[in-house]
């Protein structure tokens, strides 16, 4: 549901802006899932998908990505209904992982390695 190893790479191994980040989606998602609800258009539609799917495999959430990104695709609105039920329920068991993740004091995960640049 949400890959923490990812997450961490894309916040540089940083516990702190991870945390950020996941406390950003949180805030945020409810919204944008709120205007693919409200789409009456397929452009509408899309758009939402859009932000959605970027979000969500910024945070490592590559599932509710993968949902977005078949409503982002689809050739006609009506070809989404299936998907939009989909990314609520992905979205609603996303945002329930990022409450236990945030509640938790745990390490959110492995730190990774660092890559050298330059002569060794």
């Amino acid at each position: 549901m949400i890959d923490t190893e990812k997450l961490m790479r894309h916040a540089a191994g940083d516990e702190g802006v991870a945390r950020e980040v996941l406390a950003l989606f949180r805030e945020h998602a409810p919204g944008w899932v709120g205007e693919v609800e409200a789409a009456a258009t397929l452009g509408d539609l899309r758009a939402a998908a859009h932000r959605i799917k970027g979000a969500a495999r910024g945070i490592g959430a590559d599932g509710l990505g993968d949902v977005a990104m078949a409503i982002e695709g689809a050739a006609a609105f009506e070809d989404c209904a299936d998907d939009r039920a989909r990314l609520t329920s992905e979205a609603a068991a996303v945002l329930a992982r990022i409450e236990l993740l945030l509640a938790s004091a745990a390490p959110l995960g492995p730190k990774p390695e660092r890559v050298r640049f330059g002569p060794l």
